[in-house]
């Protein structure tokens, strides 16, 4: 019976992340990974991180109002920085690759034209383009995106002293237990 301050399950990009913040404030950190490798979901895309979402910037400003779209705007765009440096910290290579999201659709390329131009409003760095020789309609083209490699950065975010990874284990029962002598907070039994 192991006890750490900290219990993340999964060994994926958050849960990594997550452990890894932990752990340099100090805490003892053990991640719970039922696969055998860490990695998660992560492992399995393309290690691209991208600006925004896939619907149209108006049509999200439909569906939650301006002042929301825009916040998941700056989020997004928030988040790719804290990416960068987190690469960075850990000396793990990227490259800022940019994307261009293309449409066929006259009615789509209405939405994106408005959403470029309402981006750029909200000092968004989206470009729009002619996208005729790709045989689309308009495109927008963004420069913000980051490719990058998940699998080693999680295994850098690992790499850490107050960090354990235990593979191949799955979580069977979470439960509370009384409070300690020592500390007024409740205690988990986690069994694994």
């Amino acid at each position: 019976s192991n006890t750490y301050d900290v219990v993340v399950i999964g060994a994926g990009l958050v849960g990594a992340l997550t452990a890894r913040r932990l752990a340099e404030a100090s805490l003892t950190v053990v991640i719970l990974e039922s696969r055998a490798t860490p990695g998660g979901l992560a492992t399995h895309g393309a290690g691209l991180a991208l600006l925004g979402t896939p619907h149209p910037y108006v049509t999200l400003q439909q569906q939650l109002g301006e002042e929301f779209a825009r916040e998941v705007w700056t989020l997004t765009r928030d988040n790719l920085k804290r990416l960068i440096d987190t690469l960075q910290e850990l000396e793990q290579p990227f490259e800022r690759v940019g994307s261009l999201r293309p449409t066929h659709s006259s009615t789509q390329a209405r939405l994106l034209q408005q959403s470029v131009a309402q981006l750029q409003r909200d000092e968004f760095t989206v470009e729009l383009e002619d996208a005729a020789e790709q045989g689309y309609v308009v495109a927008m083209r963004t420069q913000d995106d980051v490719a990058f490699n998940p699998t080693t950065l999680i295994e850098a975010l690992l790499d850490h002293p107050n960090i354990t990874l235990e593979t191949g284990t799955e979580v069977q029962a979470i439960k509370l237990r009384q409070t300690s002598s020592v500390s007024k907070s409740p205690l988990l039994s986690i069994w694994a």
